[in-house]
């Protein structure tokens, strides 16, 4: 879906995205982490061409976004940015509406696309003709994002969009965020500086470091096999371990050929989850349920087996 071919930005003396090269595939949520400075926000502006890259390319579905019209790419491309930025003299229709009206859209085919858009963001439509001062944080933020998938885009870029709110407002967004993914099928590049939210938003983490890609890998290949000290270090160095218990979930590991009594812990619930129950209980093995009903165990050893 996205290519990025030996991409290079500097200003002036300092280079601010080096030689990066990167495969993003459809329907991927890749998490770009990496210290401050290292280049994320920058390759998200040169991918929707904000700024223009001093070397490389970008290609978007086989095709160089540099050989596009800016406008017609921008409106193929979602862009969430942590402040939101919904325009606070319109009613939250009129700001999801903001692309389509632009891209000349009838009016009922509009207004369905709203309606669509509040239930997938998990709106109530009451919410339409409200204002965004009107919204909480994290409301605001459900706007933001259903407003860059407004226009069905083929890429929805996100930089920090949750870094704004609360912890629990955040876990429910990143819930929101994956749920909506798992509906639309969009590719999602998602800029973050949350270690956490990386691991459990990602398919793909691409961490980067003054401008340069030191690794991308799936989010256990990361943890188990981090390329350098750097991205050790950033993942959490002697407790990089514990974020493996992020990258797999109770129903992965439970054997559903037999069970035990007691208050089951759901199929999707991660191994850390599950570890946590086990020590507040004071057991090493929990009862599982997943999804069609089926009952299985999860022991503490099927935890820290690979």
């Amino acid at each position: 879906m996205i290519r990025l071919d030996h991409l290079t930005k500097r200003y002036g003396a300092t280079v601010a995205v080096d030689d990066v090269s990167l495969d993003i595939p459809a329907g991927a949520i890749c998490a770009l982490v990496g210290p401050s400075g290292a280049g994320k926000s920058t390759l998200l502006r040169l991918i929707n061409r904000l700024i223009e890259p001093d070397g490389g390319c970008v290609q978007i579905g086989g095709a160089e976004a540099g050989t596009l019209p800016v406008v017609a790419l921008r409106r193929r491309i979602g862009y969430v940015i942590q402040s939101v930025g919904l325009f606070p003299h319109w009613s939250v229709a009129r700001n999801i509406a903001t692309v389509p009206r632009l891209l000349g859209w009838e009016t009922a085919r509009i207004e369905r696309r709203i309606d669509q858009l509040l239930d997938l963001v998990g709106l109530p439509p009451s919410l339409a003709t409200r204002y965004p001062h009107e919204l909480s944080g994290g409301q605001q933020q459900r706007v933001g994002v259903a407003r860059a998938l407004a226009a069905e885009p083929e890429l929805l870029l996100m930089d920090e969009p949750f870094g704004a709110v609360d912890p629990v407002t955040r876990r429910t967004l990143q819930d929101a965020l994956l749920e909506i993914q798992a509906r639309t099928g969009t590719t999602i590049i998602l800029v973050t500086h949350d270690v956490d939210e990386a691991v459990r938003l990602g398919t793909v983490i691409a961490f980067l470091s003054h401008g340069r890609l030191v690794q991308a890998a799936s989010p256990a290949e990361m943890l188990r096999a981090p390329a350098s000290a750097e991205v050790a270090a950033f993942f959490g160095g002697p407790r990089l371990g514990l974020r493996l218990l992020q990258t797999a979930s109770a129903g992965e590991r439970a054997d559903f050929a037999r069970t035990i009594a007691g208050e089951p812990v759901e199929a999707e619930a991660m191994l850390d989850e599950v570890v946590a129950r086990m020590a507040a209980a004071g057991v090493t093995s929990l009862p599982v349920k997943d999804g069609q009903g089926r009952r299985g165990v999860i022991s503490l050893d099927d935890v820290v087996a690979r």
